[in-house]
């Protein structure tokens, strides 16, 4: 091949795209270059899919996706459907985001790996033989559109071209949790006379290591912490994030799996068992309301952490009793049994501060320890048992890091005016929220990246 380069000059470059036993196969330049196709990292693949499929008269959802184990996140890559009908037909098809909804006859379709060497799938595909009869239908907030086409019917023989969603880019419609489901929806329409339908999936899984926050409303109810952990985007690719707070929660109900509480630490399918062993980060923020009714004492709350992070890194049985050698050496009884968490990286988050104001609902109760004090100075009390029961752990080697929100609200408990940061005696703003998640943020990424070494 002749070298048309000129000394001190590329003009005249064309590079050649090599075929097999290296025949040139295409000229790459400007005017002819190469085609490009987004391809992500090589993750366990996964194809399911359904032939013939009879949808009920007026269907809705007909189809989905989700996962059935909390193990790695599902990123939907391709949807495919093609059908006929007795006499041609047009279909609007949906897909959408829903949560679990109730109802309906599902049945689970089997799952191959395009790699026989991958690992088992935790996500699965099911088709619906009858409507769901809650959560099945509609577009809202619940219901998000991510894509939506015309399917055209064919007849058996003159078939259509197939209908495909596919999916690029830096990021796919993603499934983290088993309340999150992709549907497959046709919203409510009459169903042509002899439709039969063909579907398929493709999804691909990732390892990434998963982020359980608990604690109570100033996690749960934390709408602004939560959109900043998103708003980058870098915490939400990296780590499998959930919220796994509870508002009102005591940390003694997430324990013990008390007062019917939604994410108990100890409890079936409780935050223990979502971590289900594999290498993660628990940040944890609870006290709060252990100790505003004045009937928790500073050591008592030392040694419920304790029992936390006995539980997390070590599992419990269900009926035996761990005794906590710390602080007021409380014994507990697991009603659970949950699997260990050896590698778990675990933030202990000590609460915010309280206000000496902003009592509503009567959030601080002048009762049991504060029956002789007043509110500004209950609200001091709480503020630095809170403090001192989590720099209690400063320096055990089980725990990753000891953050406090305190350095953020100070530890001098001011008016919710004056703070800037309150909505009221126990709840950051928008501002505090945003500063919170500004302090977290670093030692998060460094818990994660910690993990990272253990995941395959």
């Amino acid at each position: 091949m002749t070298d048309t380069r000129f000394p001190g000059s590329y003009a005249g470059i064309k590079s050649l795209a090599f075929g097999r036993e290296g025949q040139a196969a295409q000229p790459v330049d400007q005017a002819s270059p190469l085609p490009v196709r987004t391809i992500g990292k090589p993750r366990p693949t996964f194809r399911s899919g359904v032939i013939g499929f009879v949808p009920v008269a007026n269907a809705t959802d007909i189809a989905c996706v989700m996962p059935t184990f909390y193990g790695r996140v599902g990123l939907i890559e391709q949807i495919t459907i093609s059908g006929t009908a007795t006499s041609p037909a047009v279909l609007d098809v949906l897909i959408q985001r829903s949560p679990n909804g109730g109802g309906g006859t599902s049945a689970i379709q089997p799952t191959a790996r395009l790699d026989q060497r991958d690992r088992s799938s935790t996500l699965s595909f099911y088709t619906f033989s009858a409507n769901r009869t809650s959560g099945g239908n509609g577009i809202d907030a619940t219901r998000p559109v991510l894509a939506s086409a015309k399917l055209y019917l064919g007849t058996p023989s003159v078939p259509s071209q197939p209908l495909t969603f596919r999916f690029e880019g830096a990021k796919r419609p993603t499934l983290r949790d088993l309340s999150e489901w992709l549907v497959i929806n046709l919203n409510g329409q009459a169903i042509p006379t002899g439709t039969q339908l063909d579907m398929f999936v493709e999804w691909t899984e990732d390892a990434l290591p998963p982020v359980q926050f608990t604690g109570d409303s100033t996690t749960s109810n934390a709408l602004t912490l939560w959109d900043q952990f998103g708003t980058s985007g870098i915490v939400t690719a990296g780590a499998n994030i959930a919220n796994s707070g509870s508002n009102g929660a005591r940390l003694i109900d997430a324990l013990l799996n008390l007062n019917g509480i939604i994410f108990p630490l100890v409890g079936p399918n409780g935050i223990l068992s979502r971590l289900n062993g594999m290498p993660g980060v628990l940040v944890f923020c609870y006290g709060i309301n252990d100790m505003r009714q004045g009937a928790t004492s500073r050591a008592e709350l030392i040694a419920m952490i304790d029992a936390a992070i006995f539980a997390t890194l070590n599992g419990t049985t269900a009926g035996a009793t761990y005794t906590s050698p710390m602080g007021a050496g409380t014994a507990f009884t697991w009603p659970t049994t949950i699997p260990a968490n050896p590698d778990c990286k675990i933030i202990l988050w000590g609460p915010n501060s309280l206000t000496s104001d902003g009592n509503g609902s009567n959030f601080v109760t002048l009762t049991g320890r504060f029956a002789a004090m007043t509110l500004p100075q209950a609200a001091q009390t709480i503020t630095d048992d809170l403090y001192a029961a989590y720099d209690a752990f400063a320096g055990d080697p089980r725990v990753f890091r000891v953050v406090q929100k305190q350095d953020v609200f100070g530890r001098l408990v001011q008016t919710v005016a004056g703070s800037g940061l309150m909505t009221d005696i126990l709840h950051p703003n928008a501002r505090g929220q945003v500063l919170s998640a500004r302090q977290i943020l670093p030692h998060l990424h460094d818990a994660v990246a910690a993990t990272l070494p253990l995941h395959l």
